[in-house]
């Protein structure tokens, strides 16, 4: 539900480690409306610990805002296939791409 979901991201904010990632699953699933809702709601309502930088395979990736342009630069190098668009989404830039495509250009 929304609430679970809202809940949930208030409480990863306190415990994810500096540097760690929360992942969000189901951001789009049809049975699991809750879960864009509570996290939407996450985004209006808290304090903003926690921003997206990835959205991919109907899952987003939050980190602390402080690690943000780390893991967007990172993306951006390691997984150049991955990069499908870059956008603005409640106020912070998101890199959009396909699982499948998440393995490292090396």
């Amino acid at each position: 539900t929304a609430a679970h979901t809202f809940n949930d991201l208030v409480l990863a904010e306190q415990l994810v480690a500096d540097g760690g990632v929360v992942f969000v699953d189901d951001i789009l699933h049809p049975d699991w409306m809750g879960v864009m809702e509570g996290l939407i709601k996450y985004r209006l309502f808290s304090a903003g610990v926690l921003v997206p930088f990835l959205v991919t395979a109907n899952k987003m990736v939050l980190a602390k805002a402080t690690h943000h342009g780390t893991y967007m630069e990172f993306f951006a190098k390691k997984f150049p296939l991955a990069r499908k668009k870059s956008y603005k989404w409640m106020g912070e830039y998101l890199t959009g791409g396909y699982a499948p495509t998440l393995i490292p250009d090396e």
